[in-house]
């Protein structure tokens, strides 16, 4: 049996392994199963891990073993139903659930060990069933499930009761606050002091990006940060407004191009290529505070990994380096608090 603690699931010169963690150690246990393409999600737990590949067409759910052979295989990998493509996954002891979109109305779909080959729709709410609706957040917020809707305007928090081996049960429904059209959340992290999304839209040929928290008791909206691609005038005018001034335009260039967050130790990263992002406490008091980490062998960051179940010591960086090769790198929560106390990286 591994001494380490926690369990996490990353790629090691190009494929992706289960390994056992503690403080940034690691130990490969086995490789990851699913081919190469494939998406893996761990319970909060670290009992459970879910796999969805070819595309996100096809899922299944293993647990994690004490001992070798690590994993047990307890959803063989299927095929969604015909038309659905997965976007999120939440793997608990009694069942595996896959948010997505359908060719109709399906976004939710469930699969539990007593019929292990069968796909169940989860009812959405009557009133947001409409095509073109997709799932792209699945949380555990202690019984509750969280489902964040996306692509549709308008969007909504759906929250469902967890109950027995049977379907969750729809207690809720939340309107989200949207900040452009044609908005589209594309990641979602439930951290200790919120449910935070990144969005990305357009308006009038303007691309914007978002970040925003939910309260995780009403899930009302409580702090908000924006970046807009800069237009440049076609001419000259006395009435264009003021350049911004560097820090504020690297800043947005940064925001602009995230594409994944994370909550870690207090802190809010962001990843985004070859920057990283820090926000102190509760975020930064303006879009200037946003601080770049340089992550020497890593380069085109896109993704966050945090050790199951949470230590609060850290995260492991997921992205290529200099041979183009998808790997990954820690980055403890004490070097963070070094950089934030420097104010550089």
């Amino acid at each position: 049996m591994s001494n380490l603690v926690s369990r996490v699931v990353v790629p090691r010169n190009g494929v992706a392994h289960l390994c056992a963690t503690q403080d940034g150690q690691l130990e490969a246990l086995a490789e990851a199963p699913g081919d190469p393409d494939a998406r893996h999600v761990l319970s909060e737990d670290g009992r459970f891990l879910a796999v969805m590949d070819r595309e996100n067409t096809r899922a299944g759910m293993f647990e994690l073993l004490p001992a070798a052979p690590w994993l047990r295989e307890v959803l063989p990998l299927s095929p969604l139903p015909s038309g659905c493509v997965g976007h999120a996954s939440l793997a608990m002891h009694d069942r595996l659930l896959i948010g997505g979109k359908g060719p109709n109305h399906e976004a939710l779909w469930q699969r539990t060990p007593s019929a292990s080959s069968d796909w169940m729709a989860v009812p959405l709410p009557q009133d947001i069933m409409k095509r073109g609706k997709a799932v792209d957040g699945l949380h555990l917020l202690g019984d509750t499930l969280v489902v964040v809707d996306d692509i549709v305007t308008p969007k909504w928090l759906l929250l469902y009761d967890l109950q027995g081996f049977g379907a969750p049960i729809h207690r809720d429904t939340i309107r989200l606050p949207h900040h452009t059209t044609y908005e589209r959340i594309i990641h979602t992290f439930l951290g200790a002091t919120g449910l935070w999304c990144l969005s990305k839209g357009i308006n009038h040929g303007v691309a914007s990006t978002h970040l925003w928290r939910l309260t995780l008791t009403d899930f009302v909206e409580d702090a908000h940060w924006g970046a807009a691609e800069a237009r440049k005038p076609a001419f000259a005018s006395m009435f264009d407004p003021e350049p911004a001034d560097e820090a504020t335009q690297s800043a947005n260039h940064a925001l602009q191009s995230c594409v994944a967050i994370a909550e870690v130790g207090g802190y809010i990263l962001l990843a985004g290529g070859g920057l990283g992002v820090i926000a102190l406490g509760d975020g930064p008091r303006t879009i200037k505070d946003l601080q770049f980490l340089r992550t020497p062998g890593l380069y085109g960051i896109d993704a966050f990994v945090i050790p199951a179940p949470r230590d609060g010591r850290g995260v492991f960086l997921v992205g290529y380096d200099a041979d183009d090769i998808r790997t990954s790198t820690w980055l403890p929560v004490s070097v963070i608090h070094a950089w934030a106390r420097n104010g550089s990286n």
